[in-house]
Order: structure tokens, then sequence, then C-alpha cells
């Protein structure tokens, strides 16, 4: 916030340094008092909670998703976040209502599509997923990650030549993406049962 002073919200924007940094710990060490002394900062929250997430410590970025969205119940990336990591607690009902709420909040958000696909993939409603996929991919998520997740649903749904190009285009993206070698391998052994 804006009333937070400029030597202390410094300790804030280092914590976001270091979290792009992938030095989690680091930046949880500068947000731990920086929260202490600003407990309805939901921003420091939620970035602490993708620290804790990024270190799997998924329960623990849950409290502070909770705590961020208790004090801004329209704060949108709280619920994308917190969709995520639902999602890793296998807790899909409550990952597909936080992804739902993010599209309600935002209806142009990538990643909330992204995401929503990964909790229907995991649903099995592969065709939601398809659809969700297909639209981050319009709003411009290009990662290898969401090619191969799109390549594996589409190979689930039986469009085989949607899925090759999809696969092809995740490791043309990384060659060394695992989704994509994993998908690519599983769309190579389907289509060489077409073939005998």
């Amino acid at each position: 916030p804006a009333a937070v002073p400029a030597d202390e919200r410094s300790d804030y924007t280092r914590a976001q340094t270091l979290f792009h940094d992938r030095k989690f710990k680091d930046a949880i060490a500068l947000l731990d008092p920086y929260i202490a002394a600003h407990p309805r900062d939901a921003r420091a929250l939620v970035l602490r909670g993708d620290c804790k997430a990024d270190l799997g410590d998924n329960e623990a970025a849950l409290k502070d998703y909770n705590s961020a969205i208790k004090i801004e119940p329209e704060y949108q990336y709280a619920y994308v976040t917190r969709c995520e990591t639902r999602l890793q607690l296998e807790d899909r009902d409550g990952a597909l209502r936080d992804c739902d709420t993010a599209l309600r909040l935002d209806a142009t958000d990538a990643l909330a599509y992204e995401d929503r696909a990964d909790v229907q993939f995991q649903r099995e409603a592969y065709d939601l997923a398809l659809i969700d996929y297909d639209k981050a991919i319009q709003l411009g998520r290009s990662s290898a990650y969401v090619y191969a997740a799109r390549c594996d649903t589409e190979r689930l749904t039986g469009k085989q030549d949607r899925a090759k190009a999809d696969c092809d285009k995740a490791l043309a993206i990384d060659p060394k993406s695992r989704r994509g070698l994993w998908a690519n391998g599983r769309l190579a052994i389907v289509q060489s049962r077409y073939r005998d």
C-alpha cells in the first residue's frame, strides 16, 4: 500500500526481485518482518505464498493466499495462484472455484485459463480442458508447457493431427520439455497402433 514508508516498501520490492531470481528463502526472510509490520498487505502475503509454494510448502502457501483474499476479496491474482496451489493439494473442486472466480474478475487472464484447463484435465473433463488451453494460447500463453498440455489433451480426445502439431511446437520451444517429451511419446504409441 502507498501508506507504507518508502524504506519499508523497499523490502517488499527487494523480495520481489529475489522471488524472480528464484531465491525463495531469501525473499521470505524479507517478507516475514515486512508482513509482521504490515499484516494487511495482501500483495505481500501472496508473494510470500508464491515463495512457499515454489519451495513445496503448499499448505503454508494456502494460508497466505487465504489471508490475502480475506483482506482483499477482489484480488484476482490471489485466486489464480490459490487455484494452482489447491490443484497441487489435489483439491480439484476448490481449484476450479478459484479459477472460475479469477476469470469472473478478469476474463482476459491467459494464466487463469491455463490453470483452469489443468484442473479440468485432472478432472478428466478433457473437452473443457481443451477449450481453456485454446483460450490461454489465444490470449498469449506460449510456453512449451501449455502446448504440451494441449497436445496431451488432444491425444486423449482423438485429435491426433492437432496433437502432433502441438507436441512439435512444445519441443521446438523447449527440446527438454518433460511433458512435451512424454506427450510426444504417448502420441507416437497411439499413432503406431493406427498404422498396425
